[in-house]
Formats: C-alpha cells, sequence, structure tokens
C-alpha cells in the first residue's frame, strides 16, 4: 500500500509534500546565516569570550611605568659612550599626560590581537600638529598597503565603503607575529578555533529549537492508504500547528487515517553532547593558553595558583612584551620616553620573588657563589644587564675594593713597638689562615673570628676585609700576603 509523506521545513514552518521536500533545510541551511568569522565566535560562544576576556583583563591591570628613555634618538659617537666599569645612571621615572587612557588601549589591543591579529589606533592632533590623544579603530576596516622596495608604506580605511589613505605616521599599530609572511599581521588565536566555536555554536542552536518546537525531534509523519485530500490539508494544518511551539504541543486532530511518525536522526541521548562539549571546551581553552582552572573551579587551591602563574609567566607576559615593544618604538621613543609594562610588580610574581630570595640566601650560605646562585634561580637583572655583565662589575668592584685597602694599609706606617717579633707574626698569621681554610672547606664564610694581639689592628681589619670578600682557597690564601709594612718574611 502506498504512503504519502508529510514532513516540516522548520526555516519557514511550512509543511511539503515529499516530492518538495529539501532536507537540508529540514535541518538548518549550511551558510544561512554566513560563515562563522572570528568575531561571531567571540560574540555566541561562551568560552570564546570568556579567554578573550580573561587575558584581557590580566594585562590591563599590570602597571604600566614610565621613564625618560635611556636609548639614544640618534647615533652617539664612540668617545660619548660610557667606558667600561662606568656605572650608567638610574632611568628617571616621570609621568605621560595620557596615562589615563593606557589600561583602555592595552585591553583594546589584547583583544584585537587574540581575534583578528592586528589592532589599530588613530593618533589625534590639534590644528597645530600636536597630538591630543589616541581613538580606536577597527581592524577590519584597515589594510596595509606594501611596497616591493619600500615594504610597508601607508594604511587604507574604509570609512562608509569609501577607501582613504591612512599614513604612517597618524597610525599606532600592533601585529601578532606571521609565520605565513615576511611582513604584515598574522592571525589571532580565535582563527584556530572556528570549527570548536561552530560545535558549540551549533549545539546551542540546535537545543534552543528543540524545546522551541515544544521537544520535538525531527520526525516525518506516514499516512497509509490513500485518504482524501482533505483529510491531508487537516492533517498538515494540525501538524503545522503541532510542532509551532509549546504552546500547542498539546492539540489534538482526528482523522480517518492510520499515521505513523517516523523520527529522523539520532536521539538526542546518544549524542554524547557532554563530552563533546568538553572536547570543545579544551581545545578553545589550549589554543587561548588559559588554564581550565581558570574557567571553573580548580581541584584545590595549590593548583589554581600554579596554574595561574603560568598563564601570567606563558600566556600574558610575553604578549605584553610585544605590545610593550610596538608602543615605545612609535609613540614613546620619539617624545624621549619608554614605557614599562611592570608585571614584576603584580603579587604573584612578587611572592615568587620573595621565594627565590630566600633560596639565594640558602644558596650563598652554602658557598655557592652569589653571580651563578641568581642565575640558577632565573633571577631578571634591571635594565638589560647580562650575567657576564654582572659579574664583570663585580670583578671591577672587588679589585677596586682590594686596591683600597692596600692604598690605606701603605699610607699608613707602624709606630716602634707596635708588631710583634717575625717569628710570632708567621704563626699567628698561619694559624688565622689554616682557620679560616677549614672554614671554607666546611662551606662556611672564611671570614672567621680571631684574636690575636701580635697583628695590629690596622693588619687585622685589611685581612678581614679581604677575607671578606675571598669565595675560593687561592684569595684566601691571598689574604695573608704580604704588604704588611715592616715586615717582609712572610711568604
Amino acid at each position: 500500500m502506498a504512503n504519502t509523506w508529510i514532513a516540516t521545513v522548520r526555516q519557514s514552518g511550512k509543511s511539503v509534500t515529499m516530492n518538495a521536500y529539501d532536507w537540508q533545510n529540514a535541518w538548518g541551511q549550511h551558510g544561512d546565516s554566513g560563515k562563522l568569522t572570528e568575531h561571531d565566535a567571540y560574540q555566541a560562544v561562551s568560552w570564546v569570550r570568556r579567554c578573550v576576556e580573561v587575558r584581557c583583563n590580566a594585562l590591563s591591570s599590570i602597571p604600566v611605568k614610565y621613564y625618560v628613555a635611556d636609548v639614544p634618538t640618534k647615533a652617539v659617537p664612540p668617545t660619548d659612550k660610557p667606558k667600561d666599569g662606568d656605572k650608567e645612571p638610574a632611568a628617571e621615572e616621570t609621568d605621560w599626560e595620557y596615562a589615563d587612557l593606557m589600561p583602555q588601549m592595552l585591553r583594546m589591543i589584547e583583544g584585537a590581537l587574540q581575534i583578528y591579529g592586528a589592532a589599530y589606533y588613530l593618533r589625534l592632533r590639534n590644528p597645530f600638529g600636536f597630538e591630543k590623544g589616541y581613538r580606536w579603530l577597527y581592524p577590519p576596516s584597515i589594510r596595509p598597503v606594501y611596497d616591493k622596495r619600500k615594504g610597508l608604506t601607508h594604511f587604507e580605511r574604509r570609512v562608509n565603503g569609501e577607501p582613504e589613505n591612512l599614513p604612517l605616521s597618524q597610525a599606532v599599530y600592533v601585529w601578532t607575529p606571521n609565520l605565513a609572511s615576511e611582513i604584515g599581521p598574522g592571525k589571532g588565536w580565535v582563527s584556530s578555533i572556528l570549527t570548536e566555536g561552530g560545535i558549540a555554536r551549533n549545539m546551542n542552536t540546535f537545543a534552543s529549537d528543540f524545546f522551541a518546537r515544544g521537544a520535538m525531534p525531527g520526525t516525518v509523519l506516514s499516512v497509509e492508504g490513500n485518504p482524501p485530500q482533505a483529510e491531508l490539508d487537516r492533517l498538515e494544518q494540525w501538524w503545522k500547528r503541532f510542532v509551532g511551539g509549546v504552546k500547542r504541543a498539546w492539540e489534538t486532530v482526528a482523522v480517518r487515517a492510520t499515521v505513523t511518525p517516523i523520527v529522523v536522526g539520532y536521539p538526542t541521548d546518544q549524542l554524547a553532547m557532554p563530552e563533546l562539549l568538553m572536547a570543545v571546551r579544551q581545545q578553545i581553552a589550549v589554543a587561548a593558553g588559559v588554564p581550565q582552572t581558570m574557567l571553573e573551579d580548580a581541584a584545590n587551591f595549590a593548583t589554581a595558583t600554579e596554574h595561574h602563574q603560568a598563564f601570567y609567566s606563558e600566556t600574558v607576559v610575553p604578549e605584553a612584551v610585544i605590545i610593550q615593544a610596538a608602543l615605545n618604538t612609535q609613540i614613546f621613543e620619539p617624545m624621549g620616553l619608554r614605557c614599562v609594562i611592570d608585571w614584576q610588580s603584580l603579587d604573584i610574581f612578587q611572592q615568587d620573588e620573595a621565594e627565590r630570595g630566600t633560596a639565594l640566601a640558602q644558596y650563598v650560605g652554602a658557598g655557592v657563589p652569589l653571580d651563578l646562585a641568581m642565575e640558577m634561580l632565573g633571577i631578571d637583572l634591571p635594565n638589560q644587564m647580562t650575567y657576564d655583565d654582572l659579574r664583570m662589575r663585580m670583578e671591577q668592584e672587588k679589585a677596586e675594593a682590594q686596591e683600597n685597602q692596600l692604598a690605606l694599609v701603605s699610607a699608613r706606617r707602624p709606630l716602634p713597638g707596635e708588631e710583634g717579633p717575625p717569628a710570632a707574626r708567621k704563626d699567628e698569621l698561619h694559624r688565622w689562615q689554616r682557620k679560616s681554610l677549614r672554614a671554607l672547606g666546611a662551606g662556611k664564610p672564611p671570614d672567621v673570628d680571631f684574636d690575636t694581639d701580635v697583628l695590629t689592628a690596622d693588619e687585622q681589619a685589611v685581612i678581614r676585609e679581604r677575607l671578606g670578600a675571598a669565595a675560593s682557597e687561592e684569595e684566601v690564601k691571598g689574604a695573608f700576603a704580604p704588604p704588611f709594612r715592616g715586615y717582609e718574611g712572610y711568604p
């Protein structure tokens, strides 16, 4: 016996017979609302939005300091450069007249880099050419223009559909590093999760439409026999009202035919939606560099703290370094200033610094050289100083201290009767040296307590100062070496 099929198209709510049925319309037209874009994912998928906001909030809340630039704006003659060992003056902290705008600028820049891979600001100028602020520009409206010889020459900006040129001198731009091209912005991380974002959005749409239809799955009706057209029309109208929403879910109709509803698709309990959503969330969090413990309740406090610190160290700080470099190059250095995004002042890093300070004291107390202990603990040095620079400066200061000590000793003449007999002085120096060497071998400072009335007070002071700077056996022995005024017999 022939069957007549009736189905419903969700978008139009219209019932049609089988020969006109559009299966694509039945389950949603692909592309009917346009291809999912990065901004669509940010607007429609809660996890994407939350990850973007977490990173924006984290970076914009970091204090920013401003200094008088120590980087010269033009080449410095070699004769004017500081000599080796000369100490550079500390950078002078200052103010920037638009400092109140910086948190919002950092927030918008960070958000645009994640979504579009590029951020742009327009320099606002008064009629006399002086800057009076900065205005955010919508990144998709900006197109970089290149020359094969000059590289980036200017930007093209579309305003109300009309293109206009934007000179480099009027723009501030920050780009995500691009590994696919020699010049130009890269892609933000949101572009790498559009598939996962589409899954999450479509699952939400499916759930919303499912309950809007009165929790009815996709269904077609099979009518046995050959009922009159009026019966089919009446059944069609009833079915149309039935699937129109929950308010009409309990209407009934009587027909003189056997009607069999056939569910099309998988039952909702077989779709494994929780597991799929968990996988989608994990992929989004990994792409964003945001620990999942910051998107949900952490298992314990220690885990949350560790993940929080890793989030700043591995995600926020590297992004801050890129933004800081771009702002210094384009805004601050031409004005003779320099900005520093001071992430080290955050509480989470201050706690880590306190722990490293305790570890440093323990290392030095155990006999590890100060510079080596600092490098082992990964302590950052100020003003872009390297550990080679630190060691050179320590050696120079040590040499200067020894020269000053020798000069003080040489300048003073011993008084008659102030020094002990040569044999007694030699024995006393040997005993003091042996005690200091034993302390050094035990991992303790060689500047040990030693009472003597054979050596003069000045000689004892010189030896103690030398021992305070000694860190090896040779240096300890050198602390007891002459010159000692009035005594030349000690080897």
